[in-house]
């Protein structure tokens, strides 16, 4: 007679239901790993495009900065709350200028399960700076 195999094919149903929840958690991780990355690219480029806008514009204005970073990108999507806007006047010996800073922040949630409830949110800044080609700060 053939030994009863039933214990066997429990365990191994068992063992593959642990298997797959630990790979589901890893691939998110991995997914989430990726967002970051995208987000963080995504920022630096839209504070890069509001720097630079606010460079060559004269007449712009920090709602106007502001702004330009927001219509940058499509995602993350953005506000006008989380672009910050500075600027301070740079005595020159030719000309005098500006340096306007734009900083864009953004909270991103993670999806892996577990890890948004035991990290929360990723707290995400970038800054991107431009010399200004006028005197006046941006009002």
């Amino acid at each position: 007679m053939a030994p009863d195999r039933k214990p066997e094919r429990g365990a191994a149903v068992v063992e593959t239901a642990f298997i797959t929840i630990f790979l589901l958690i890893l691939v998110t991780g991995i997914i989430d790993v990726g967002r970051a990355i995208f987000t963080n690219i995504s920022i630096q480029e839209a504070a890069q495009e509001a720097a630079v806008y606010a460079a060559f514009d004269e007449s712009v204005t920090v709602a106007d900065i502001a702004q330009r970073a927001v219509d940058s990108t499509s995602s993350p999507a953005l506000n006008v709350g989380d672009v910050q806007v500075s600027c301070v006047p740079v005595p020159k010996s030719v000309k005098n200028g500006s340096r306007v800073s734009v900083t864009v922040s953004y909270s991103l949630d993670p999806i892996t399960p577990f890890v948004g409830q035991w990290i929360g949110s990723f707290d995400l800044t970038k800054t991107a700076e431009a010399e200004r080609f006028y005197d006046t700060c941006p009002a």
